[in-house]
Parts: structure tokens; C-alpha cells; sequence
């Protein structure tokens, strides 16, 4: 295509810069990419195919390099003042034609005041009308890591924010709470021989009972908040050793059952240790709840291997639950009848969740109302 094709095709003069509004006759699409073409916040080049010579450039490569557009227009590539001296050369061009890509990294321009900036230098071929056209991309790499830079503290910046609004919204939340149950108590405990029947004293434990629960949802989100966050420091774990020291512990409990883990022995992984403690103490706190009406109770962790990868499971043998629909596995798990006896079962599940998220991993279940289930993850 050449120079005047150009100008015609996009309603602009010879003799003005690229960054002209687009033309009011042209298709939406060449709107739409002119309007592209003047915005990017890289230098964009047009070649012939031919003969190399430059045809269009937009706004930014002028300011990242200093050369008016007019003064780029018409000039071979290697013979435009900025790309003098560099690898881009008569024998980069025809590889370029041949293979239809080219990549140079680092690539070291001269602006119009006499300093360097290091690019990277992307060309393809593409066809526009049937004819083949040579399209480059110069990025400022000081630029971009300058901007990635920013970006990075800006984030920072917002998790900070929000570790500091969730830390205040738990301490606000909690605060009413702790004033709830204690009055509570306080009206169980100096009226309950005077004015409060046994009907009367059920609803002030109920209120404590409610407003512990509530404690404890807010711990839990708070929890779940700060395991998205947390660092990651992978190294070797025994998991054998970390299920069987949480299952000791859950043996304890203020009420005991009869419920038997059996863990299979010399199961590792390179993981983040507290992330992994997260992992089995909640899938192992789930499987102990739900096996809750079970005379003997029998929960196992072990593995197996799936096409050579690692598959870590949790089994039970509980009341289970329908997983017609798995994708909603969190929601399934709070919506599920009774539960009063399976209370925190969602959160549990959401913990264990994240954690595995977090080290790339994946977890999933099998399960059947009254038929028990099985947790499965990989990492």
C-alpha cells in the first residue's frame, strides 16, 4: 500500500500527522482500528512489503523516538535515523518477508536528542486488500517495567487498604456481638430464679448460641480473607505425619465418639506448610461432622495416581450430600438439610478451597446422600 493509498484510505493529508481524526466515510471496523492505531500507547510502524519503506507511523513513536511522522514517511526502515546502526537491516527484512514474523529484543534506538532507549521490536505480515502488509510494534521496555512498577504499587497499595477494612469490619462486627452475649448472660444469670421460666431461659441460650456462631463465621471469613494473601514458601511436607497430629486432636474433642482415621503412611508433597495444615484440618473437620451419626465412624486420607499426577483424597463414610450439580459444591454444602449438625460445613470447604487455589491446585468430590463422600486434590 502506498503513502497516498494510506492517506486516501484514511481521509488525511500528505502533509499532516497521523493522529487526524478517522474518516466519516470509512467502514466501522477501519474506525475502529484507526482509532487504535492513534491510541495505543506503543509506536506502531506500517510497511510496504516490498521495498520496506515506511508508510504510516502513529503518534506515540513520535514522542518515544521524536521524529515527526513526516519526517519517518517513505524511508526504508534501516535507512530511518532511529533504526540506523541496529540488527534491523536489508537481510532482517527479507526473513522477515520469508518466515512473516520478526522479534528483537533489546533492540537500542536513537531518539532525535541524541539518547538511547531499548525497545522491543515486533514485525508481522498481514494481508489488508488482498495485498500483504508489514506491520511493527516498538515497545519502550523502561517504559513498560516503569509502568508495571507503578502498577505493582498500586496493588499494593489496595491489598493493604483492604486487609486494613477487613481487619476494622471484623473488630466493628465483633464488638456488638461480644455486647449481645454478654448481656445475655447477664439477664440469664440475675433473672432467672425471679421472672425467666425454663421457655424464657431457652431464648436467652439460643440468642448466645446464635451470636457465638456469628463470632465464629466472622472469624472464619477473616481466615479465608488472609489465605488469599498469605506468601507462599513451598518446600517438602509429610502429610502423613501433619494428618495423623490433626486427627490425634479431633480425637479429643469435649464430646467423644467412636471415630477411626486411618492414614495412609509416607505421603509427601512440595507445598506450603500452613496452606496444607489449612487443607487437612477442615476436610478433616467436614469428614468428622458428617460422620456424626454414624456408630463407627471412618475417615481416611490417602492417595492414588491419576495419568502419573498425584491425587490426595479424604474419605468417609457420613450422611454425604447430593452433588448433582458439583460446581456448586459450596453452595450445596450450605444448603444442605440439618444444618444445625453440619453447621461451618461451606466455609470449611471454601478454606480448604483457597488454600489449594492458592498452590495451584485443584479440588473436587464424590458424593451420594447418605452414602458418604470423598474430597480429592491435586497440587
Amino acid at each position: 500500500m502506498t503513502e497516498q493509498g494510506i492517506h486516501e484510505r484514511y481521509g488525511t493529508d500528505a502533509d499532516t500527522t497521523s493522529s487526524l481524526p478517522a474518516h466519516a466515510g470509512l467502514r466501522p471496523s477501519e474506525n475502529r482500528y484507526r482509532r487504535l492505531f492513534e491510541t495505543a500507547r506503543h509506536g506502531i510502524l506500517l510497511l510496504n512489503f516490498d521495498t520496506a519503506h515506511i508508510e504510516d507511523s502513529n503518534p506515540h513513536l513520535a514522542q518515544m523516538l521524536g521524529y515527526p511522522h513526516t519526517e519517518l514517511l517513505g524511508t526504508r526502515l534501516w535507512e530511518a535515523p532511529p533504526f540506523r546502526n541496529t540488527a534491523l537491516d536489508h537481510a532482517s527484512f527479507i526473513e522477515l518477508q520469508r518466515a512473516g514474523y520478526l522479534r528483537l529484543d533489546n533492540l537500542a534506538l536513537e531518539t532525535r536528542q541524541g539518547t538511547s532507549i531499548t525497545v522491543e521490536f515486533t514485525a508481522h505480515v498481514y494481508e489488508c486488500e488482498g495485498s500483504p502488509v508489514i506491520q511493527c510494534h516498538i515497545r519502550d521496555i523502561e517504559e513498560a517495567g516503569n509502568r508495571l512498577q507503578e502498577l505493582a504499587r498500586q496493588l499494593e497499595t489496595a491489598r493493604r487498604d483492604l486487609e486494613s477494612f477487613s481487619h476494622s469490619i471484623t473488630h466493628d462486627l465483633r464488638s456488638p456481638l461480644g455486647q449481645i452475649d454478654g448481656f445475655a448472660f447477664l439477664l440469664g444469670m440475675e433473672y432467672a430464679n425471679a421472672k425467666l421460666d425454663a421457655k424464657a431461659q431457652g431464648y436467652i441460650q439460643r440468642i448466645r448460641a446464635a451470636t457465638k456462631q456469628m463470632v465464629a463465621l466472622i472469624d472464619d471469613l477473616w481466615s479465608l480473607s488472609r489465605i488469599s494473601r498469605a506468601e507462599l514458601h513451598s518446600q517438602q511436607v509429610d502429610l502423613s505425619d501433619m494428618a495423623q497430629a490433626l486427627a490425634i486432636d479431633q480425637r479429643n474433642p469435649p464430646q467423644p465418639r467412636n471415630v477411626e482415621f486411618v492414614i495412609a503412611s509416607g505421603l509427601t508433597a512440595t507445598a506450603d506448610a500452613d496452606l496444607m495444615r489449612i487443607v487437612l484440618d477442615n476436610l478433616l473437620k467436614n469428614a468428622r461432622r458428617f460422620t456424626a451419626g454414624q456408630e463407627h465412624a471412618r475417615i481416611e486420607f490417602g492417595m492414588l495416581e491419576n495419568e502419573g499426577e498425584p491425587v490426595y483424597f479424604i474419605k468417609d463414610n457420613g450422611a454425604g450430600f447430593d452433588l448433582a450439580d458439583k460446581v456448586q459444591l459450596f453452595t450445596q454444602l450450605q444448603r444442605m438439610n440439618s444444618m444445625q449438625e453440619f453447621d461451618g460445613a461451606g466455609i470449611r470447604f471454601a478454606k480448604a478451597e483457597r488454600a489449594i487455589q492458592r498452590q495451584g491446585g485443584k479440588i473436587w468430590a464424590e458424593s451420594a446422600a447418605g452414602r458418604g463422600a470423598i474430597f480429592y486434590f491435586t497440587l
